[in-house]
Formats: structure tokens, sequence, C-alpha cells
């Protein structure tokens, strides 16, 4: 598969089986990954890892996705960008996730193309200097 550039991609979610799988695409692509598996978490893990994409789940039981956007919105100089990846799909639910601060939202059923598709909304190579 073509790729255009490296993605520093930060994956949230409560289930181990969902991150195993993610970092193991992801990776296989090229992409560097991290992961957090809660949302009290996932605030500072993008202070620390300077995301270009947060795959963020919403149903976590300590602190949810929508909690945990909305914190990462308010940071000072962060702006990665945020997928809803999570099995909720209907209306109310997309219009909080836009409300909240996602910029799209990812079934946890979604193909591989649409995988990909999601990784296109964030510029490769995240700020140079970034890094930590």
């Amino acid at each position: 598969m073509n790729h255009t550039g490296s993605r520093r991609i930060l994956v949230v979610d409560d289930s181990q089986d969902v991150i195993n799988l993610l970092v193991e695409m992801f990776t296989s692509w090229g992409h560097e990954v991290g992961t957090v598996c809660c949302g009290a978490d996932a605030v500072s893990a993008v202070v620390r890892l300077a995301p270009d994409i947060v795959f963020l789940d919403i149903s976590m039981p300590d602190m949810n996705g929508f909690e945990v956007a909305a914190r990462v919105r308010s940071l000072e100089g962060r702006s990665p960008r945020l997928v809803a990846f999570t099995s909720f799909m209907d209306a109310a639910f997309m219009q909080k996730a836009r409300a909240t601060g996602f910029d799209l939202h990812v079934p946890k059923t979604a193909d591989l193309p649409r995988l990909l598709a999601a990784l296109e909304i964030a510029p490769a190579a995240h700020g140079e200097g970034s890094r930590r």
C-alpha cells in the first residue's frame, strides 16, 4: 500500500485487543504508535507524545472520550486530529462528537481503506521539534 508519510498516532482504548490490532496495523504501515488504556492517561500522553492523530474510544470506565477530547482541545499549543473510534453510530452521537472537537468518526467495524483514509486527515511529520 502507498502511504503519504509517517504519522505519530496515539491509540486510546480500554480494550487491549483493539489496541493490539491498531498498533499492529499502524506500525506495519510505517507509523509511530503510542497507546494508553484509559481516558485519564490520554491527556498526559498527548502532551508527552505530541501525536499527529489520536484514535479515541468513547466508552471508557474512568473518563469518556468526550471528556478527553474537551481536555485535549483546551491544551495550549496542542492540536492533534481527533478520531472517535467507537461502535456508536447514531446522529446524536455524531453531533456530540463534532461539538466536542472530534475531527472524524470511524466505526470500530471499519475496513482497511477507511482506516487509511482516516490517517489522511492529519499532516505527516507533525512539527519537527515536537517529539519528546
